[in-house]
């Protein structure tokens, strides 16, 4: 870009939105390959119904989170980088929206390289990487020359755009749910577009992204493609993670102080040794497990 440009400015502009987008990039694989273990053990048990299941509703929640991003900065980018970052970097507010699209093509792309990676298909992996690199650098330069750093990332959406066209076209067949999640969610978030032109200052702005979130959400729910049982799941996996099946944190924390000493041991810190007998029945932890003591009087 440098060399195109002659503008070191705009080689800031770029790697501001560019630094952003990689965060959002990293967080989406991340999220994509914390599946992979459980749908590799489904597909070994033949149930390649669920597989599906389950890549769609990654996909659904994926896109839904990257839609409000890309509404955010559509309504409030003007309004929020200036003060965040300076006055000088102004630019990078148009620049971001293109990048925050390319996050809603990742939602698909990344679920689409688990499959290939559940199926074995290294080879589908490789080739759509190398689409995406030679379309980068097919528009990069031409784009780059006529808008700077703007045209830098309009050329990272193309080439991303015919990276996940490509994969999607060849596991079309194993994830058929996940692609009708991702059009229709994709689809929905488009009829929320005539909001832009109504924006105005920073409080109408704000006003106007609140609308969206919460039209945005009815959609989903009317069109099922996130329904409020799987909403009550994810939130019940959520607040149950790291306690026993069936068990609230007050039950477990319960069972933890009635759980007799063994070997003058605390059960909540195997580690340390009580300096006295707890008060009550004796061998039993009443204290503070998580202090590594047990409290009250001794005898």
């Amino acid at each position: 870009m440098r060399g195109i440009t002659s503008d070191y400015a705009q080689v800031s502009y770029f790697g501001v939105a560019n630094g952003a987008f990689l965060t959002g990039v990293a967080a989406i694989q991340q999220l994509s390959l914390a599946l992979v273990a459980v749908l590799v053990t489904l597909r070994q048990e033949g149930k390649s119904a669920l597989v599906d299941d389950a890549v769609r509703r990654l996909v659904s929640w994926l896109t839904t989170g990257d839609m409000t991003v890309v509404f955010a900065l559509l309504l409030l980018g003007p309004d929020l980088v200036p003060p965040v970052l300076g006055a000088f970097y102004t630019p990078v507010a148009t620049n971001l929206i293109p990048m925050a699209v390319v996050l809603l093509i990742v939602s698909l792309s990344s679920p689409a390289g688990v499959a290939l990676l559940i199926h074995y298909r290294p080879d589908v992996a490789l080739v759509g990487a190398a689409v995406r690199l030679a379309a980068f650098w097919t528009f990069g330069p031409l784009l780059i020359a006529r808008w700077g750093s703007l045209g830098a990332c309009l050329a990272v959406l193309i080439a991303s755009t015919l990276h996940t066209g490509y994969l999607g076209w060849r596991v079309r067949a194993a994830m058929p749910q996940a692609l009708r999640a991702w059009i229709t969610a994709v689809g929905l978030g488009t009829l929320f577009l005539p909001l832009l032109l109504v924006r105005g200052s920073w409080p109408v702005d704000a006003a106007l992204y609140l609308m969206f979130l919460g039209g945005y959400g009815g959609v989903l729910i009317l069109a099922r493609v996130i329904t409020l049982g799987a909403i009550r799941a994810t939130w019940a996996a959520v607040t149950r993670a790291g306690h026993p099946a069936g068990a609230r944190p007050t039950e477990r924390n319960a069972d933890r102080r009635s759980r007799p000493l063994r070997d003058g041991r605390c059960p909540a810190s195997p580690t340390a040794r009580p300096r006295t007998r707890a008060r009550g029945r004796a061998g039993t932890c009443r204290s503070a497990c998580t202090r590594g003591r047990a409290t009250g009087r001794g005898r």
